[in-house]
């Protein structure tokens, strides 16, 4: 009985010792003021990454530009409270990451930063993000749903395109401008409500999505400046939709 507990305590101790993580797994360089530590790259095993919160005794401010592109076969990360921007690129193309922990501290999302994550099924992003680059979610293709942070006040060119099970996206009170191509290719969405904030929707920013039947304005829109062809080739808008667009200044041709 002893030797057989004694083996599982090993097993167990050494399948810990595997999987844990340490700082020598990241490499790092100094952001630009000198006060903290960005993360250049993962040189670890585990897939499951935890990146820590502190690195050679420096707070961990930045996930860098490209930092786990050579990492394809990450299946989740957890950020720690205290970084503030993911990088262009950071995790793009990473096909088997299905899970992602943000922190509150977080405040902008650089461009392509989870392009491609194609198994990532759901986003929470934090109410800190102010800015997240063009292309961020592209090609998402897992993505189901999405809530925007509260201070959003612009969504940038392609951030959600080519999102094909994308079924849902709740808009903050903040938006003012939804750009070009943002949600081009999201086959799945249905349903969009615009919220009171809303000015403008540069071209083709719903083009292509063949399943949207349902756009709600509020009564208190009176107008919105259009791009060209918003909701091209998205042929399926009813005719109660048609006319709250007409309202407000835009023709579905």
């Amino acid at each position: 009985m002893h030797k057989i507990i004694i083996a599982i305590t090993f097993m167990s101790a050494l399948l810990v010792a595997l999987s844990a993580q340490t700082e020598a797994d990241f490499t790092v360089t100094l952001t630009r003021d000198g006060q903290g530590a960005v993360i250049t790259g993962y040189t670890g095993t585990v897939m499951a990454v935890h990146i820590p919160a502190t690195i050679q005794g420096m707070p961990v401010r930045e996930i860098g530009r490209i930092a786990f592109y050579a990492n394809y076969s990450i299946t989740s990360v957890v950020i720690p409270e205290g970084v503030t921007t993911i990088g262009e690129s950071a995790f793009s193309h990473r096909t088997s990451l299905t899970s992602v922990t943000l922190p509150t501290s977080i405040t902008t999302i650089g461009e392509s930063a989870f392009e491609g994550c194609s198994s990532l099924t759901s986003i929470t992003l934090p109410a800190g993000i102010t800015t997240i680059g063009e292309r961020a979610f592209a090609d998402c293709t897992s993505l189901t749903s999405v809530t925007l942070p509260q201070n959003l006040t612009r969504i940038r060119m392609s951030v959600f395109s080519n999102c094909t099970s994308l079924t849902s996206i709740t808009f903050p009170e903040s938006l003012t401008t939804i750009g070009a191509y943002a949600f081009s290719g999201c086959t799945s969405l249905t349903s969009i409500t615009f919220p009171e904030s809303l000015t403008a929707i540069d071209s083709y920013a719903f083009a292509y999505c063949t399943s949207l039947t349902t756009v709600i304005i509020p009564d208190s829109i009176e107008t919105i400046n259009f791009g060209d062809l918003v909701f091209y080739d998205s042929l399926r808008l009813t005719l109660a939709s048609q006319s709250a667009l007409r309202r407000v200044g835009y023709w579905v041709y």
